[in-house]
């Protein structure tokens, strides 16, 4: 859409904000978590499973979710008052009769082998059995849901000389702590002291003087044993080849997280690196082995495990290959925010297109940071290769914020002992997300100290209620989906007196039924013209001080520039609806009018109402939600972001990949992903030829396939063709899925590959490679 399309879209778009009635709250606290609905037991077991042979005898590995809660859902519904306290232990009791019921049932007609048992946010096993099994799980007692085993690698670190495109003077080492502010805590005395962090990545060099103080444990998922160090050199390879096969990423994460150096006495005992919370404890867990490469079995039992460790904080800097919301590893980290533990992603390093964020990111409820530049204190800009929301199927706002990510100096691994120069500059969301989870840990140790507590949402939102918005080097804004909020900011986070929270509802993780859960962001997500929708914002007081707030909306244009409004980041609310959008502000309670008391202590439930008219143009708008405090000028801000039209109703198949997209003698086989948007029957994913048309089948599911992920692991280039197997020749292909009885094909999904392996075939009959 071009930009006077949008403008004139823009202004049929009508949101009017409703002020609710004030419902006070006895404390500081009241808030509390959301609640969670009760499951309904009686749902049809999914499979994602794709990838297996039902003939063959060949070993899979899959994950088996079971019916009820994971111990930490539970303890959060006993919490809430949803269910007993006494009945806790007595659950404990009915899981594990659960899963003896399943494993008992498994084993009497199975070859399987259990790998992993998990209880605290994801109640089930992963399994290891023959691949002609796989159905029969679906017939088992308890069975919920089946997902692959799916691959999982480091966001990958690119070195800082890859920085010099941007033309940026030289780094100083501590530049990107000055960039947010961390000295306003530290200053305060506040360091992260007694909060524990743990890292879900590649290991760790515990020995690194930079980090073995701030080392406390960990477990190693790869090996499986308790000693989570990175993976080191292998003396019979290359230098070359070990560059690929050992890993550093984890160790290079901890050191921005907890690092205990000092930059002024690089040769002292504790080495250079200091961490954006140098006194928080370090736990590593080891899920990313030779290769840097893991699986989803070993993420999840990390995140299990982190949780049972009493975890305050997790870091996960790796990526999947696909935009999806609904995966094991999602479930498992949605699970582990509601039980309070603050879970903190890296947004990707696939930049800068649209939809390039990839799962763990998109789960509702961790914090997902994309990168910002920071070489320059007076100008951050968006690193070119974060990558961009939004998170699919549900639109929804992905990055949540950024944070510096360029020209980050941190620790890596010495396999000598000399640790002299174990230190390296490099670009990622790798380095971003580690800044935020550490400024998590300052938080907590200051509201530790005065004896307040906040929920994982709320730490979330008021870290974007107070993010600075970016603007390029002309001056234009960012979108909504290239930076989220904005740049961390923590000056302006202790400026806060209060949290904007938006009261959101995803159904990942509790049996399809809808968990409502807390952010700082308002999507919409798609709605179609004619459509009225309310949301629900809370204003909590922090500080038990009477405020009174003026709210406004703000629409975002494209690129819209910002250099000559007299507030750095936006307009007036008059010259907002002048200019912008005839925005509608209606109150329910007109003694309000647009203006919001905030008594102390207390709570003020706002409704947002988004109401579309019937001939509006189809197209995305997006903008904030201005929260201003009359007395000291503080500004909240809440991003929102709508998609209106059939234009954005993604295709019954949906982010389909194929990693790598070349089939030769070095690489044999490739990977296949895709995401159903909803239930579907008889889906195949048909191989097409420009010239012969087509080729045959990668994969036939003649039953219902359920919304969700899938995945085709180690595809060799083989298709069913006729009943039979055949292996396709070198060439260019597309793969194209189709749908239903009469086998629609979905175009607008289709993906091409080429095979080039020196197969020789005839052109007259190029099918007939069979196996």
């Amino acid at each position: 859409m071009n930009q006077m399309n949008n403008k004139w879209y823009l202004k049929l778009l009508s949101i009017s904000l409703c002020i609710g009635i004030l419902l006070p709250s006895s404390s500081l606290a009241a808030l509390g978590h959301p609640q969670v609905p009760l499951p309904n037991p009686i749902l049809t077991p999914k499979s994602y499973v794709t990838n297996y042979d039902k003939t063959s005898s060949t070993p899979i590995t899959v994950l088996v979710e079971l019916h009820s809660d994971p111990l930490k859902v539970h303890d959060l519904k006993a919490k809430n008052g949803l269910v007993a306290r006494s009945q806790t232990q007595t659950y404990k009791q009915q899981i594990n009769r659960e899963q003896a019921d399943f494993k008992q049932s498994l084993l009497q007609s199975s070859q399987a082998q259990i790998n992993h048992q998990y209880v605290q946010v994801f109640n089930g096993v992963s399994i290891q059995l023959p691949q002609h099994e796989v159905d029969q799980l679906l017939q088992l007692p308890h069975v919920k849901a089946i997902y692959p085993n799916q691959i999982f690698h480091e966001t990958p670190l690119t070195y800082a000389d890859a920085e010099a495109s941007m033309q940026h003077p030289t780094s100083n080492t501590t530049i990107s702590h000055d960039i947010i502010g961390v000295s306003a805590l530290w200053n305060l005395g506040f360091k992260g002291k007694g909060i524990r962090v743990g890292v879900i990545d590649s290991g760790v060099d515990y020995r690194h003087p930079s980090l073995a103080k701030a080392y406390r444990g960990g477990y190693d998922f790869v090996d499986n044993d308790k000693d989570p160090m990175e993976t080191q050199p292998r003396p019979d390879l290359t230098a070359e080849e070990n560059a690929k096969y050992a890993t550093v990423h984890g160790t290079f994460v901890a050191g921005v997280l907890v690092g205990r150096g000092n930059p002024s006495t690089p040769n002292g005992p504790y080495g250079s690196v200091r961490g954006v919370a140098p006194e928080a404890e370090l736990y590593a867990y080891r899920v990313l082995g030779p290769y840097k490469k893991g699986t989803t079995e070993h993420i999840v039992a990390a995140i299990e495990q982190a949780v049972k460790d009493d975890m305050d904080i997790i870091n996960l800097s790796l990526s999947g290959e696909s935009n999806s919301q609904y995966t094991a590893d999602t479930v498992a980290l949605n699970n582990a925010a509601m039980s309070g533990v603050i879970a903190v992603t890296s947004n990707g390093n696939r930049g800068p297109g649209e939809y390039s964020v990839t799962h763990p990111t998109g789960a509702h409820q961790a914090i997902a940071v994309g990168a910002s530049t920071s070489t320059n204190i007076n100008q951050q800009q968006i690193a070119p290769f974060s990558s961009r929301g939004p998170s699919l199927p549900d639109y929804e706002i992905k990055p949540d914020l950024v944070a510096p990510g360029t020209k980050i100096r941190s620790t890596v691994p010495s396999w000598d002992g000399d640790y002299s120069n174990a230190y390296k500059e490099t670009n990622g969301t790798s380095m971003a997300a580690p800044h935020v989870a550490g400024t998590a840990a300052l938080l907590l140790n200051k509201a530790e100290i005065e004896g307040s507590y906040f929920e994982p949402g709320e730490i979330k939102s008021i870290l974007m209620n107070n993010a600075v918005p970016l603007t390029d080097a002309a001056g234009k804004r960012y979108k909504i989906h290239d930076q989220g909020a904005g740049r961390l900011s923590i000056p302006t986070v202790l400026e806060a007196e209060a949290i904007a929270l938006i009261q959101a509802t995803t159904n990942v993780t509790n049996n399809a039924q809808p968990d409502d859960y807390y952010t700082g962001s308002l999507s919409f997500g798609q709605v179609m013209p004619g459509a009225n929708i309310q949301r629900e914002l809370i204003l909590k007081d922090i500080v038990d001080k009477n405020q009174v707030y003026n709210i406004s909306i703000q629409f975002d244009g494209p690129n819209h520039n910002t250099a000559d409004i007299a507030d750095p980041y936006y307009k007036e609310a008059s010259e907002q609806q002048t200019n912008q959008s005839p925005v509608t502000i209606s109150v329910l309670d007109a003694t309000y009018d647009t203006t919001v008391p905030l008594r102390a202590g207390e709570q003020a439930d706002i409704s947002i109402q988004l109401q579309v008219p019937e001939n509006v143009t189809e197209g995305s708008s997006f903008g904030h939600i201005i929260l201003t405090e009359a007395t000291s000028g503080h500004i909240l801000r809440v991003p929102f972001s709508v998609f209106i039209g059939d234009r954005y109703t993604l295709p019954p198949v949906f982010s389909l990949k194929m990693t790598p997209n070349v089939l030769n003698t070095n690489q044999p086989t490739a990977n296949i992903e895709y995401s159903v948007r909803e239930s579907i029957q008889h889906l195949n994913l048909s191989v097409q030829h420009a010239v012969y048309g087509d080729m045959g089948t990668i994969q036939e599911r003649s039953g219902i396939t359920k919304r969700g992920h899938y995945e085709v692991r180690n595809w060799n280039g083989t298709v069913l063709k006729d009943n039979r197997k055949v292996q396709l020749p070198d060439g260019a292909y597309t793969i194209i899925p189709t749908i239903g009885t009469s086998q629609t094909p979905i175009t607008s999904t289709a993906i091409s590959f080429t095979i080039n392996r020196g197969i020789i075939t005839s052109h007259e009959n190029p099918r007939h490679n069979t196996m």
